[in-house]
């Protein structure tokens, strides 16, 4: 009797210190951070297999579980102790977005983000490609789009490169290829064309709508370009008005309006001037103080200064000629220099 009890006892001690040590199956030598460990070389290990009705009526899974489901988005799930997860590779709903589509999503649950208040950042090729901020209220889509950003808020770039060196400047939005890719501290910009406002630096409150609207802008202030290359030279002039292609495409001046395709397309540094009309004002460089209304009026205007001509080409040939006034078509038409 004594000899069987003794044997019982040794067997549960060996037991006991074979529970607390490596189990190895198919091999000898277990490593010493398992628990369990199998090895094959010709065999696998096959978890339970559930469809995704026999997963969900497990009572009390314990986080750590793992099960293989067997029907729609088939693969290896963990519960997490909140849900079930899809070991990478597998799909099951809530597990993460797969590259051939998803189905039985939530939109209550399932998206795409962060859930904490983190720089939601996107890249192509490795590249920078675009941002979503909430804290600073940036939105960025496209290459390299406000990439050098520092403690600008409230902007919005649309466009490879559009706003690219931004650093400070807040309130601007950028839609197209280059749009305000030089601007470090401008503010309350709003460009929309490819290049539009692409050399602003520091400039405020301008608005560029065309292809390379206002594209050589540098510090001007209070602009506004509507056309392809309108306002296409000024870099410093301000409160200018230029609606139509190339209208005010040589300005460097100040205060000017020009409505029409290449009114005052030559204007240097002329100030003060008003072209209503297709290439109204064309030729002027340096008069001030004008104004135009009509296709080509005052369309040979110089330097003359302080004139008025309303209609189709009135005073279109007056070079010098100041303090003019000519309405009707034509009128004038053949003033040279005289005043």
């Amino acid at each position: 009797m004594k000899k069987i009890f003794l044997s019982l006892m040794l067997l549960v001690v060996a037991r006991t210190i074979g529970i607390t040590q490596s189990v190895g199956i198919g091999t000898t030598a277990p490593d010493a951070s398992s628990i369990l460990e199998l090895k094959a070389t010709n065999k696998g290990f096959l978890p339970p297999r559930v469809t995704a009705a026999e997963k969900a009526a497990i009572p009390a899974p314990k986080a750590g579980l793992m099960v293989y489901q067997t029907d729609a988005g088939a693969g290896l799930q963990v519960f997490n102790g909140i849900s079930w997860v899809a070991v990478a590779g597998g799909g099951a709903a809530g597990s993460g977005w797969l590259l051939a589509g998803n189905s039985g999503t939530d939109a209550s649950v399932n998206f795409i983000g962060t859930t904490d208040n983190q720089v939601l950042r996107f890249k192509q090729g490795n590249h920078p490609s675009g941002l979503l901020d909430q804290t600073n209220e940036n939105v960025a889509f496209g290459n390299l789009t406000l990439f050098n950003n520092s403690t600008g808020i409230l902007n919005s770039a649309f466009g490879a490169q559009a706003l690219l060196a931004n650093s400070t400047g807040m309130h601007n939005n950028a839609f197209g290829r280059n749009a305000l890719t030089a601007n470090t501290t401008g503010m309350y910009n709003v460009a929309m064309g490819s290049s539009a406002l692409a050399n602003n630096i520091d400039g405020i409150a301008n608005t560029a709508v065309g292809f390379y609207a206002a594209n050589n802008n540098v510090s001007g202030f209070s602009n506004i370009a509507i056309g392809s290359r309108a306002s296409f030279s000024n870099q410093n002039g301000y409160r200018i008005i230029a609606i139509g292609d190339s209208a005010l495409y040589k300005n460097t001046g100040i205060e000017n309006v020009a409505l029409g395709s290449k009114s005052l397309y030559n204007n240097l540094d002329g100030v003060f001037n008003t072209a209503l009309g297709n290439q109204a004002l064309y030729s002027n460089t340096s008069g001030s103080q004008n104004t135009a209304v009509g296709r080509g009026a005052l369309f040979s205007n110089n330097a003359g200064i302080q004139n008025t001509a309303i209609g189709f080409q009135a005073m279109y040939n007056n070079w010098y000629g100041n303090r003019n006034t000519a309405m009707g078509y034509s009128s004038l038409m053949f003033n040279q220099t005289s005043s």
